[in-house]
């Protein structure tokens, strides 16, 4: 994700990336925001609260998960579920998470590139598109991943087992 940030510098396009969670990566996040210049564009801001992922979703534009590897992933669902366009990789559980251009976009795991473009896709889809994306995403979420039904999907999972 710093990498397409980097991308869309260079393209001029103006924008803030704020990263949200703490580990071990945070020192290495941070040599490569300074090596790439990107330090007044990308923010790190550790550990939040449920509450403060609220604030912070609010005044956000477009949710990216850009993981290696990841399981079902809830702060997908949450964003999605407050009406933000998401961009998420297909690293494993995201895909359930997200439909491909009905819900958001799953672009590949590891590809800076791809991702720099998206970006700007989704930057210039008209609001029309912006808010029909933003609506079925939230319709689905609260139609498909209620906690009854997750419940039932547990208890179908184990009892396969």
């Amino acid at each position: 994700a710093i990498e397409a940030m980097k991308i869309l510098k260079e393209k001029n396009i103006l924008f803030e990336y704020h990263i949200i969670g703490d580990g071990e990566q945070k020192e290495e996040l941070m040599y490569m925001i300074k090596e790439l210049n990107l330090a007044k564009n990308i923010f790190l801001h550790g550990k939040k609260t449920q509450e403060e992922m609220l604030t912070i979703y609010s005044e956000t534009d477009i949710y990216i998960q850009p993981s290696v590897q990841e399981g079902f992933c809830n702060s997908v669902l949450e964003a999605q579920s407050v009406g933000l366009l998401t961009i998420v990789t297909n690293a494993e559980g995201l895909q359930e998470n997200v439909l491909n251009n009905k819900t958001g976009f799953v672009i590949e795991k590891r590809n800076s590139t791809q991702l720099a473009e998206k970006i700007m896709e989704v930057i210039q889809l008209s609001d029309e598109q912006k808010k029909l994306i933003s609506q079925t995403a939230s319709e689905r979420v609260a139609k498909e991943f209620t906690l009854e039904i997750q419940k039932k999907k547990f208890e179908e999972f184990y009892n396969t087992i």
